[in-house]
């Protein structure tokens, strides 16, 4: 379980009311949520880095903490954003679509696809026995394509696990965390 007011409800943002959170990373948060304008539900993606921010228990807007690191969330959320909008241009069936990159609440969201399915982890935990040759191929070519294509824009994944593959309804697979090169050189 989560914790609140860590993942608090992001009832914030431009036609968007979250539901639930699903999932608390080392630098975001992802809700089921609704976007108003088209009733339809999407993932709302929350920039919230663990340890350069905490939540406004009165105003629920998300602060960078005060002293050294408050640059390190100011230049994560530009970050962030600039990201989102390079995802946004890819129509790749193995890429999550992001439609819409904003701020608000002193923050960034990214309003993505909602995808039904569940983590390739949760699917290992299910069914505990390794994958044979034919899933592993269903699974991982797939999302080697997805990724090439990502790279071709200098962004890579960061953290390819079995938490951070999706795996849609027919097992058809995808995955959304990415980041810059440079900003990955940058940050070493």
């Amino acid at each position: 379980m989560i914790p609140e007011p860590r993942c608090a409800k992001a009832n914030c943002c431009r036609n968007t009311a979250s539901k639930e959170c699903w999932a608390a990373g080392a630098f975001a948060y992802t809700y089921l949520a609704l976007d108003t304008n088209l009733d339809t539900q999407v993932a709302l993606k929350e920039f919230f880095p663990e340890g350069l921010a905490y939540r406004d228990s009165q105003t629920k807007r998300v602060r960078p903490h005060s002293g050294p690191t408050e640059s390190g969330y100011r230049d994560g959320l530009e970050r962030f954003l600039r990201e989102g909008k390079v995802l946004a241009g890819f129509k790749h069936h193995n890429i999550v679509r992001i439609f819409r990159a904003f701020r608000a609440n002193d923050t960034a969201y990214l309003v993505m696809d909602y995808e039904r399915g569940q983590t390739l982890q949760d699917y290992l935990d299910q069914h505990r026995q390794a994958l044979d040759y034919e899933q592993l191929k269903t699974i991982f070519l797939p999302l080697l394509d997805g990724l090439r294509e990502v790279h071709r824009h200098q962004l890579m994944h960061l953290d390819i696990k079995p938490d951070n593959i999706f795996l849609r309804e027919q097992n058809n697979p995808c995955t959304d965390r990415f980041r810059r090169r440079s900003a990955i050189r940058g940050s070493a």
